[in-house]
């Protein structure tokens, strides 16, 4: 009796129909994240904001310090500092010296990262996210 009660549809109010709706699409999101780069040992968020991240300043032209990458993972530094740690041997991305600032690290994606983070962007319905 107790399991028909659960398999029937129950009227949601709107702000709850709304938030369901959110994680049905953080849920498909997960999904196709973790699909995406399950050939490759643990990718966590910190790894992925900074892929993308990457991804995205490389194609504006920019170089991106280790600082910025940092940032962009919206992670304690030390989370980020070992996000790259982990994206390094993975062949993702490269450490490089500033050629201007002898003192600063650079990041950029391998022609590997380029590529990964480019399939996982196109497996992106756009217009099932907006």
């Amino acid at each position: 009796m107790a399991d028909a009660w659960r398999n029937q549809p129950h009227p949601l109010p709107d702000a709850e129909h709304d938030r369901v709706e959110t994680a049905n699409l953080i849920l498909k999101f997960c999904g196709v994240t973790a699909q995406h780069w399950s050939g490759i040992a643990s990718i966590d968020a910190a790894d992925l904001l900074i892929l993308v991240d990457l991804y995205a300043q490389e194609i504006k032209g920019k170089t991106i310090s280790v600082t910025s990458a940092c940032l962009a993972s919206l992670a304690p530094t030390t989370t980020a500092l070992r996000a790259i740690d982990r994206l390094l041997p993975k062949g993702l991305i490269e450490r490089f010296d500033d050629p201007l600032d002898r003192r600063r690290k650079l990041l950029r994606l391998t022609e590997l990262g380029r590529e990964r983070v480019r399939a996982y962007l196109d497996g992106f319905d756009r217009e099932q996210w907006a």
